[in-house]
């Protein structure tokens, strides 16, 4: 699985500079698809994490900084 990116990475937050957090588990080959939806459809600064791996899931952890960006990746993923 490849995970391309649209542009530079030009700054990586530490995770604890989070206010809000998000932990879900998805089967592989769905990261493309979330990794797009949160960079169309998410407001603020964001990021994610492989904490990690099952069988035929991968547990990730999503970071944003407001809860309005926490609440739709929820209602859309989980």
């Amino acid at each position: 699985m490849q995970v391309e990116l649209t542009g530079p990475i030009t700054e990586s937050r530490e995770r604890k500079s989070f206010e809000h957090s998000c932990e879900i588990n998805k089967k592989l080959g769905t990261l493309d698809r979330m990794l797009n939806w949160c960079r169309t459809e998410l407001l603020s600064d964001w990021r994610w994490e492989l904490v990690g791996s099952g069988d035929d899931q991968w547990h990730y952890i999503f970071y944003f900084d407001t809860e309005r960006d926490l609440f739709a990746f929820t209602l859309q993923w989980q």
